[in-house]
């Protein structure tokens, strides 16, 4: 009892330096120092017991440190500093509402990370979100929520939803939280493409949402964080089929802006109506002859005979230099002709009439031509095997000119 005392009053200031401290040089410090006054007071025989309880506590002392460091959060910091760098070193994100910290670049940036990294079923959860928190943000925002206790701005309300930043230890409410926190990112995103900056994020998004949309039927039928009010408010309670899904969510929420675009266009026939991409790419074609070329469009000799003389002349340098055959030659000539009369002022006109020439005198080239005028204005997008072949085909036609 006696040693035990003893090895307990010389060990225990290494221990309480351990704890209070929590420094390992501390303890290391402290550990010398009593075994220096073991050694300088004490007896031989107390002295080694003095000094092997001195040795427990410092073991003891450094493993309590060890447990310490184990349990405390990890510290995040930057591999170089922001002055090497020569830039603003980024915040560090703990649930989505602080997205709304960072200038507009950096939000759409990070938001289109955010977004870029969803599931089709994380998509599904993100529309049943959106079709809800858009007439929630509506509400708050019109004169009759004015005075209430309610969010006046999107940003407020982008902040109370985030389950991060108010917690809740309710699974399904955090869930539900979080997905309403993600569509209002969105709708922030849309007013901002209103100015031009996040409208490629914007048409991007959209196209994957309406594309996740016909897999509404099997993701909603499983799931349990909606109500089924919230579920026939995304799909008016009609919509039933894939097809019918990505319709109904192109119709309501798909912003006006987003299905002007053409890849938006081509996604809604595809998706929602159940066209093929080579009945689209024909049906484009199809479209800009008639908005091109009306039957009715009356010719001008002189201009039909100076571009018909255009398009001969250039078949046969290009025949001459390259070696290419008559009728590649011709669709080279045409297309570098439409080319050239794109960037002259009042170059329209002319160009309308080559359309037609092409029709009216070298139909086997029509089909290929309007194919070409689509692809290069934007108005279709072609598979990549279909595309290298043309930009292979036209190389003559823009290194030749």
């Amino acid at each position: 009892m006696i040693i035990f005392l003893i090895m307990l009053v010389q060990a225990l200031p290494v221990y309480i330096v351990a704890r209070v401290f929590k420094n390992g040089t501390f303890v290391t410090l402290t550990a010398i120092i009593m075994a220096v006054l073991a050694i300088a007071t004490g007896r031989s025989v107390y002295t080694a017991i003095d000094l092997f309880g001195i040795g427990v506590a410092y073991w003891i002392g450094l493993m309590h440190l060890g447990a310490v460091k184990a349990a405390a959060p990890a510290k995040v910091e930057p591999s170089q500093s922001s002055d090497d760098m020569g830039v603003k070193p980024k915040p560090i994100m703990r649930g989505p509402s602080d997205l709304l910290n960072l200038s507009e670049t950096d939000f759409i940036t990070a938001l289109s990370e955010l977004l870029g990294r969803l599931s089709e079923h994380e998509r599904v959860m993100l529309l049943v979100a959106y079709t809800s928190q858009k007439i929630l943000v509506e509400t708050i925002e019109s004169r009759e929520a004015q005075g209430t206790k309610w969010p006046k701005t999107l940003d407020e309300l982008i902040r109370v939803t985030d389950p991060f930043a108010n917690k809740t230890p309710d699974e399904v409410a955090a869930s539900r939280r979080y997905w309403f926190t993600v569509a209002g990112l969105l709708i922030r995103a849309e007013r901002m493409a209103v100015r031009g900056d996040a409208t490629e994020l914007c048409v991007t998004v959209w196209i994957s949402l309406v594309q996740a949309a016909q897999i509404i039927p099997e993701t909603l039928g499983q799931d349990t964080i909606w109500s089924n009010e919230e579920i026939e408010l995304l799909t008016l309670g009609i919509a039933q089929t894939a097809a019918e899904c990505a319709r109904t969510v192109h119709d309501t929420s798909v912003p006006e802006f987003v299905k002007n675009d053409a890849r938006m266009q081509k996604t809604y026939y595809i998706s929602a109506r159940g066209m093929s991409e080579e009945d689209w790419v024909i049906w484009q074609i199809q479209k800009l002859a008639k908005l091109n070329i009306p039957a009715s469009a009356p010719m001008q000799k002189d201009e039909r005979a100076i571009l018909i003389g255009g398009i001969v002349e250039t078949s046969a340098k290009i025949i001459e230099k390259e070696g290419r055959t008559e009728k590649d030659a011709q669709f080279l000539a045409i297309v570098a002709l439409l080319d050239d009369l794109r960037i002259r002022p009042n170059g329209q006109s002319g160009a309308k009439l080559v359309i037609d020439i092409a029709r009216r005198e070298y139909a086997q080239h029509f089909n290929d031509v309007l194919m070409y005028i689509a692809w290069r204005d934007g108005k279709v997008l072609l598979k990549p095997e279909i595309e290298r072949r043309l930009i292979s085909r036209l190389s003559i036609a823009k290194d030749g000119g």
